[in-house]
């Protein structure tokens, strides 16, 4: 066998060494010497050949088992740590938001709690006082607008059960009326008459109103339940309040139409059409009235020839009061158009 046999058969078995073994012959070597010069004067292990030979078919075997070798496994550690760290700060950040959240929460919640129980002592002090909004309304009576205990569900034997509390939330708790009408008992409002109902709701609005005026306010039919004595009254505070707000009422009482400043009539001369009358009852003459025996009030209108009259609907009819303020409208506008 020449040299160079001897080389290539050499190089060959150092490849297959290091690819199966993971071992450098050369460097193996070196590592070897050194040991036998160390031990040359001491005593050398004998090792034995056939068991280290099992141990390598042994170690051969499990390396076998763990499969090929996933080169990309140290990359995807490393996206994988990346990630982690990652969420790791989300984590702390989302933390940190949910303290924030709580601080402002429980900011928001004493503030609130400050301004409503402000709020709430002026309400109370305009709705129930000696000049309050409820004894203007009723010419008399008291009444009391409060904070209910809040209610708790308990778990009992029998199952969940509400149970009344002694504490007061202002943020939790609901709101109660207690009215007493001139001559009668101290109720709760669902215990009043449609009337009385209403001229209470009226009273409790009017305090929010004054404790905060508003830049205007809808009024839809309040005064449908209201007989001739208590419109007298709802009529004369919703005037005082036109220095506050104003006032859209929607209403059919011609008691309440009188005291308006601008009237809209709306009505249906064709069959799905509607059409809209204004007057500006401030420029018009008021009209003197007049109490019958029933106590209604009815509008005397000013003298006019017999023949303009004659020729006018009924007095008193719905035709009557809109042909009536068409032509003011009429007047109105020609007025405007001279000028």
């Amino acid at each position: 066998m020449s040299r160079r046999e001897i080389e290539v058969k050499r190089e060959n078995l150092e490849d297959r060494t290091r690819e199966d073994l993971g071992l450098d012959l050369a460097g193996e070597y070196a590592e070897y010497r050194e040991m036998m010069a160390d031990t040359e004067h001491g005593e050398v292990t004998r090792v034995d050949i056939d068991e280290a030979a099992a141990n390598v078919d042994t170690l051969r075997a499990e390396v076998r088992k763990l499969g090929n070798v996933n080169l990309d496994s140290i990359e995807e550690e490393e996206t994988l740590a990346d990630r982690n760290e990652e969420l790791v700060r989300q984590v702390a950040d989302i933390d940190l938001a949910r303290e924030q959240l709580t601080t402002l929460i429980d900011k928001l919640n004493h503030v609130c709690r400050e301004r409503f129980g402000e709020a709430f002592k002026r309400i109370q002090a305009e709705f129930g006082g000696q000049q309050g909004m409820f004894r203007r309304l009723f010419g008399g009576g008291r009444a009391e607008v409060r904070l209910m205990p809040l209610v708790k569900v308990v778990e009992t034997p029998e199952g969940p059960k509400k149970v009344e509390t002694d504490e007061i939330d202002l943020l939790e708790s609901g709101v109660e009326v207690i009215a007493k009408p001139p001559g009668k008992e101290p109720r709760s409002i669902s215990q009043l008459s449609g009337g009385e109902k209403t001229m209470t709701a009226v009273a409790l609005l009017l305090s929010i109103f004054r404790s905060k005026p508003s830049c205007f306010c809808v009024l839809d039919e309040v005064d449908a339940a209201l007989d001739e004595a208590n419109v007298g009254r709802y009529v004369d505070v919703v005037r005082q309040f036109t220095d506050l707000s104003n006032f859209i009422v929607i209403t059919h009482n011609k008691r309440t139409m009188q005291a308006v400043d601008k009237l809209f009539g709306v009505t249906m001369q064709e069959r799905g059409v509607s059409t809209r009358v204004t007057v500006k009852l401030d420029r018009t003459e008021r009209a003197r009235t007049e109490v019958d025996a029933n106590g209604r009030a009815q509008a005397l209108p000013a003298e006019e020839p017999e023949e303009a009259v004659a020729a006018k609907p009924a007095k008193g009819s719905l035709r009557h009061a809109l042909a009536s303020l068409r032509e003011d409208s009429a007047r109105e506008a020609s007025a405007v158009e001279s000028n």
